[in-house]
């Protein structure tokens, strides 16, 4: 759990979480892949990015990836849930290319792989607020982000806190906002 009174603040990087910045199944885990299982984050999530930045950020994780050769490896977020306010980009620093989940901020696979390779995000909830400030290239959901090339499951979730998107026409290229998933495939 991480803890109320915590902020995580970040100027530059590529992938934030309140738990875990990024992990991935590869095909050398077998069909045994990284899980991440009943984890609470309480911190808030402050990400000032300028840009040419691309980045997953979420409350639980920042990106998760299955990647599959020979094998059926699977990533796993369950049972977590997120009470941390995530904001990213501010009035001078828009953030670019980002992806914003209130559980998982983006999912990834290869174009290649099988459906046994996949990105699994089960009975997690998200009860805090989410906001993108400005930007290009910009999705956020309350559970997921964006799920770019990858198979992903989402079960049994649910997100109780706002998804908003504050940008300009003249800022922006794509945006992308949703109660639940943001979007599939890159947006």
């Amino acid at each position: 759990t991480a803890g109320a009174n915590a902020r995580i603040v970040d100027i530059a990087g590529s992938s934030v979480g309140g738990i875990v910045g990024g992990f991935s199944a590869e095909n050398y885990f077998g069909s045994i892949g990284p899980v991440v299982r009943g984890c609470t984050n309480n911190a808030s999530i402050i990400v000032k990015t300028g840009p040419g930045n691309y980045r997953g950020i979420g409350g639980i994780v920042g990106d998760m990836a299955a990647y599959n050769e020979s094998s059926a490896p699977v990533s796993e977020v369950l049972d977590c849930v997120n009470n941390g306010t995530i904001a990213a980009g501010n009035e001078t620093n828009h953030p670019n290319y980002i992806k914003l989940g209130g559980i998982v901020g983006r999912t990834a696979g290869t174009t290649g792989a099988t459906k046994d390779a996949a990105n699994l995000i089960e009975n997690c909830i998200n009860n805090a607020p989410l906001t993108i400030d400005g930007g290009v290239e910009i999705c956020a959901g309350g559970i997921l982000g964006g799920a770019d090339r990858s198979t992903y499951t989402l079960a049994g979730c649910a997100n109780y806190g706002n998804v908003t998107v504050r940008t300009s026409v003249e800022t922006n290229r794509v945006v992308s906002a949703a109660g639940l998933v943001g979007t599939i495939g890159e947006c």
